[in-house]
């Protein structure tokens, strides 16, 4: 069930990759519905290129300020990793 829709605005960072490995365009704005306020964890939601995938985020600092190592994925297959601020 999902009990929180996070927003999540990924940046460039060191550049996107995509399941090849081949770098990429950093993805548009996205949002992803999660069971907690500070879920990091869920299904990317609406009309975006990535919708259904599953996106994990995490912390790229000690403290939680809000910036992020981004992995999404289908069926178990990396569709893209890079950096974004939620």
């Amino acid at each position: 069930m999902i009990g929180h829709l996070r927003h999540v605005t990924p940046t460039y960072g060191w550049g996107w990759v995509s399941a090849d490995g081949v770098g990429r365009g950093t993805p548009e704005p996205f949002r992803f519905g999660c069971d907690g306020a500070n879920g990091t964890e869920g299904i990317i939601l609406g009309d975006h290129e990535l919708a259904g995938a599953t996106v994990r985020l995490s912390p790229r600092h000690t403290t939680r300020e809000g910036h992020f190592n981004v992995e999404i994925r289908r069926d178990g297959l990396m569709l893209a990793q890079g950096y974004a601020e939620a």
